[in-house]
């Protein structure tokens, strides 16, 4: 994948790993539906949220916790709806393994405890 070789390293933002990280999903997804969904969530959540054009290597916990609660703040987010938003900035930064060690991958806090987050009740 040549798009991240010609941007310096400190660069690197979300933005301009997307396009390789979706070349990534489709060469090792076999379902139509998770390109779909992968789409649907970059359009949704990421495209226009400030957080895509701050350098990889700059982000720390609370970019990434004003990030979390911004979120489900601004979309009145069920848990399911967040873990599935999430689950997809867990997936692009684990995607750049030379970024972090296995322990912070495992640690990336995008997990929110408490009742931020919508209620669904259960029928």
């Amino acid at each position: 994948m040549e798009h991240i070789g010609v941007i310096e390293p400190e660069q690197i933002t979300l933005a301009t790993l997307f396009p390789e990280f979706l070349a990534h999903k489709q060469a090792t997804t076999w379902s139509v539906a998770t390109m779909k969904k992968t789409l649907s969530l970059w359009q949704n959540y990421y495209a226009t949220n400030p957080i895509i054009d701050v350098p990889i290597r700059a982000l720390r916990v609370k970019h990434l916790r004003e990030w979390a609660y911004a979120l489900i703040r601004e979309n009145d987010m069920t848990r399911k709806e967040f873990m599935n938003a999430a689950t997809w900035m867990k997936q692009m930064l684990t995607y750049r393994p030379h970024f972090y060690t296995a322990d912070e991958v495992r640690n990336l806090p995008v997990t929110i405890e408490g009742v931020v987050v919508r209620l669904v009740r259960e029928l």
